[in-house]
């Protein structure tokens, strides 16, 4: 068959997935330029495979093939997360009402990366790859939360999808899988972007397959294309492969059929929603029309009601007629009971008003044979006990509301004040127990508030060096530098690192963290001129650098040779200047072969090479070790473009300062909780004062003013004509008062709890 594939236009390559579905850890399967066909029993995941394609070329919502959606006529959705997780089967319980899904990569288990990258390439040579990552955490359960945690790029040239083995978070606290870790995976100097909106991403696809001439012709061509993977009832994406893809001539000659049979399935499947539509709306209407039904015979007997019969009289009129006598009668009772009720009050009050006015009559007597009118001193001293009765009164109405404020009654017997006593006690070491805790937890936040206000200028300072130099220099090591300089009196520019003077390529960028685990011991090396060694060795060894330091005498001038293809040192590109040729010898020590895979490391041993590292950093050692380093390290040392470190540092300070805002909001608000319930354990402080060393008194149960006998008040009238001091009525009212001396212990009137003590 003669290719008539144009050399220009883009086919898929490659299609890498990790992680989805029933296929664990990364497969990759490769695509032939002309054509290609998947094949395989029910079951066998070739749905999968075409899922996993479309979450990254179809635009978010998913939806996924027929085949995945049908589940033996269950209708059970497939998701990003069920195929992240690896759905297998879901087992019903007895009832058949609920199922338990099981999962191949279920939560709670280790957190892993999963999704696709699709390699599209020209006969040309040009090559694009469009991915769709994301971090599935140990505590992710839902299709929200992969949303979320997704990342989304677009790079021009092959992306491998095990370059993700040992990435790193860009900041402790964050997912490995996130926007600034990717960076150092891309090139943004070519076009390269990783994204956590789907839209940038697709844009960059467009733009690159040539889809459409327009930013809507590409939207357009996005929409019909998930609208024909989907396939929803339409027809069997099996049959239209089959009869217009993979046969070319019937292609044409049943376009216009097709168009038809799409057309006609179209009108039924909106004729099928109307259908739905009234169904739903009218599937009411039977209880309603009962309802109707049952509310016009209600009102029928309501109206019979009204309408006077042949009597002449209404059924209604008769109802009310006799409800009216019914209340007539029950009013007629209680006026009745009210006026026999007014009479006994009165013969009560006309009693009381005779014995008032003989207890009168009785105390003038008794005045007058004392020798002297004590009228006005009587007088003074019942207005004093009156001030003092409004003054309890006033009292008791402000323990009142204190005690409301806590829960509590003003107590009714001396048993009650007890009992408040030690309630008012356990309170207050209740809110004693939740001040403490709220000033520890507002001594931790302000704690952590300054250490936050510490660290925010310090990493500041540190993003304003790195903006200011060229490298990947660690401060302390530059002061270092700069004190030798200084110490020698030499320029600093004749001090470098040798980091410095190396630089990884972008085509080798892939492999940096096998190359910064390799280098990284002669990149922290400092390079001295031979002339100037002799007085850096000696300074340095009279002075304290306060850390460590390797001096090396750098030799000029010698020829440049190339290293073994594959290796680290091929790797890396050497500044070009007079110790150029020294660097290429210095690298020979270097000689570590690049290898993809954990089991390249066994590979025979071959002359030249000091051993092997893998492009996730680890290598071999003596004696069949292997070492790898994964302590995070913010400096690489190597090269003079600091960019990405930049970035790093913006984020993390971007985060500290949110972070700040969080922490001193969270300060506020502990700050007035604790002044809260200060204030709160002040009150109930006071409220426990006022109940302490008191006597209580309440008053009668109903009742006016008890009526004082004169054997209360004649004894205190001596016969030599001067009166005794008057004891203090009785409170009516609940309060906190001292009982007068030589009191009765009861009343004269009998046992009605008057004057009883606490």
């Amino acid at each position: 068959m003669t290719n008539t594939v144009p050399a220009g236009q883009f086919r898929i390559e490659q299609v890498q997935i990790l992680n989805w579905g029933g296929y664990a850890g990364l497969q990759v399967m490769r695509a032939g330029r002309t054509s290609v066909a998947i094949l395989g029993p029910s079951g066998r995941g070739k749905s999968t495979l075409l899922d996993a394609m479309a979450s990254v070329i179809m635009p978010n919502p998913q939806e996924f093939n027929q085949a995945a959606r049908d589940d033996k006529g269950r209708k059970r959705e497939r998701t990003v997360y069920s195929y992240a997780r690896g759905l297998t089967v879901s087992h019903q319980d007895d009832n058949g009402r609920s199922a338990t899904p099981s999962y191949l990569r279920p939560p709670g288990g280790t957190a892993f990366t999963s999704g696709a990258a699709i390699t599209w390439s020209t006969a040309t040579g040009k090559r694009v790859t469009a991915f769709r990552l994301a971090w599935v955490g140990t505590d992710i359960t839902d299709n929200a939360s992969i949303g979320n945690s997704t990342v989304y790029g677009f790079v021009h040239d092959v992306f491998d999808l095990t370059r993700l083995d040992g990435l790193k978070p860009a900041r402790s606290g964050t997912a490995p899988l996130s926007e600034a870790s990717m960076r150092h995976l891309i090139d943004p100097a070519r076009g390269d972007l990783v994204d956590h909106r789907q839209s940038r991403m697709h844009a960059a696809l467009r733009r690159a397959l040539q889809m459409g001439h327009t930013e809507e012709s590409q939207r357009m061509a996005m929409q019909l294309l998930r609208r024909a993977q989907a396939s929803k009832g339409i027809f069997s994406i099996n049959d239209l492969f089959k009869d217009f893809v993979l046969t070319e001539p019937r292609a044409l000659a049943r376009w216009d059929v097709t168009l038809d049979h799409y057309r006609e399935a179209s009108r039924l499947y909106d004729e099928f929603e109307l259908a739905k539509t009234k169904t739903e709306t009218l599937k009411d209407l039977p209880v309603v029309a009962e309802q109707y039904r049952s509310a016009g015979r209600d009102a029928s007997s309501r109206r019979a009601l009204a309408h006077p019969p042949d009597s002449g009289v209404a059924r209604l009129q008769v109802w009310h007629a006799s409800k009216t006598l019914d209340w007539a009668h029950s009013y007629e009772e209680d006026v009745r009971l009210e006026l026999a009720q007014a009479k006994e009050d009165l013969q009560g009050a006309q009693t009381r008003t005779r014995e008032a006015e003989d207890a009168e009559r009785g105390a003038l007597n008794a005045l007058t044979a004392s020798g002297e009118d004590q009228t006005g001193l009587i007088r003074e001293q019942i207005d004093r006990a009156q001030e003092k009765q409004r003054g309890i009164q006033a009292r008791c109405v402000t323990m009142t509301a204190r005690l409301k404020a806590f829960g509590q009654v003003l107590p009714s017997s001396s048993g009650d004040l007890e009992l408040l006593r030690v309630v008012l006690a356990q309170q207050a070491s209740e809110h004693a127990d939740d001040l403490g805790q709220l000033s520890q937890d507002h001594e931790k936040k302000v704690g952590e508030k300054m250490r936050l206000a510490a660290a925010i200028p310090q990493l500041k300072a540190e993003l304003d060096r790195v903006s200011k130099q060229a490298g990947n220099i660690p401060r302390d090591a530059d002061q270092r530098r700069r004190l030798i300089a200084d110490g020698v009196r030499i320029p600093v520019e004749r001090l470098h690192y040798i980091g410095e003077l190396l630089d990884i390529p972008p085509e080798h960028r892939g492999w940096e963290r096998a190359i910064l685990t390799i280098i990284r011991p002669l990149a922290s090396d400092l390079l001295v001129t031979a002339e100037d060694f002799p007085a850096v060795r000696a300074w340095v060894n009279s002075h304290n650098l306060g850390g460590d330091i390797t001096l090396v005498p750098g030799v000029a001038d010698l020829p440049v040779h190339a290293h073994k293809a594959g290796t680290v040192a091929a790797m890396l590109e050497i500044t070009p200047g007079p110790y150029q040729g020294w660097l290429s010898e210095e690298l020979d020590r270097f000689t570590y072969l690049c290898v993809e895979k954990d089991t390249d490391l066994e590979g025979p041993h071959v002359g030249g090479l000091l051993g092997r590292v893998t492009r996730a950093g680890m290598r071999t050692a003596p004696n069949r070790r292997v070492i790898k380093a994964d302590a995070p390290r913010r400096y690489r040392w190597v090269g003079r473009d600091n960019s990405a470190l930049r970035a790093e540092l913006e984020d993390e300070l971007g985060g500290l300062r949110r972070q700040f805002d969080d922490v001193t909001r969270q300060v506020e608000i502990a700050g007035g909780l604790l002044r809260a319930q200060q204030g709160r354990i002040d009150e109930l402080n006071g409220s426990r004062m006022t109940c302490r060393g008191t006597i209580l008194t309440w008053s009668r149960p109903r009742g006016a003013w008890p009526r004082w006998p004169m054997s209360w008040i004649v004894p205190t009238l001596p016969n030599s004509g001067r009166a005794a001091p008057l004891s203090t009525p009785p409170s009516r009212d609940c309060s906190t008062q001292e009982v007068p001396p030589n009191r009765p212990s009861r009343t004269p009137y009998g046992s009605t709890g008057y004057g009883e003590r606490s």
